[in-house]
């Protein structure tokens, strides 16, 4: 079994007093576990061979982002004082969607896109620590929260789980879409922030993205 011990690889060899070569940050140390091999203390985790070449791939493709990375001097605060509340589905692109170059924005993706807690606690630090004013809820077409409900969502985890997680789950909000109604789950995310009484002024506006035609339809404006 190969596993991942969370450390960058260092080969041994003539070329320090130590013996020991400097590690290349991009590389993994990768071990073999030894037959009927004792367990130590701090087990390193495992990782399977197709995940162990996942995790290489990533890496390949970060040395290549950082041979050229030029965007040390962007600054911390986004330049439109924006902050995007959208969905975490993988055929999305906010910042291609809406032509954001880095810097721009505060981008904040979960299941849905929903006005969640979370959702919150960051917008709340986004306006009040970063100067973001204006809010853009974008969620999207054919969204996997629409084809869901909390019960369905909580069923398959169980299933996954055993029932004895039952009764912390039903305390748990999954903010899945009603009836599958995108529009209505933007209007009413839309209205939650509009009477949140610790947000700043500014516009809030809620949109619904076409995965299949990419275009964005504004469905939603408001002001605080």
């Amino acid at each position: 079994m190969v596993f991942f011990d969370g450390r960058p690889k260092s080969p041994f060899g003539a070329d320090s007093p130590s013996g020991r070569k400097s590690p290349d940050p991009g590389e993994l140390c990768v071990h073999a576990r030894p037959p009927g091999g004792t367990k130590t203390g701090r087990e390193a985790p495992h990782l399977a061979r197709e995940d162990h070449a996942l995790l290489e791939e990533l890496l390949r493709n970060n040395r290549a982002y950082a041979a050229s990375f030029n965007l040390a001097a962007v600054p911390a605060l986004p330049a439109k004082e924006l902050f995007v509340l959208t969905c975490m589905d993988a055929r999305l692109n906010p910042e291609r969607i809406l032509g954001l170059p880095p810097g721009s924005a505060n981008i904040f993706r979960n299941a849905g896109g929903r006005v969640t807690e979370d959702a919150l606690r960051s917008l709340l630090a986004s306006q009040h620590s970063l100067g973001t004013r204006a809010v853009l809820i974008l969620q999207h077409t054919d969204c996997g929260m629409a084809a869901v409900t909390d019960d369905s969502l909580i069923q398959k985890i169980i299933a996954h789980t055993g029932p004895e997680a039952t009764e912390d789950l039903r305390k748990m909000n999954f903010r899945t879409i009603p009836g599958g109604d995108v529009r209505e789950s933007v209007r009413g995310d839309l209205e939650i922030l509009r009477n949140h009484p610790w947000l700043k002024s500014g516009p809030l506006v809620g949109g619904i993205y076409d995965v299949f035609t990419g275009r964005v339809e504004i469905v939603a404006v408001a002001h605080r």
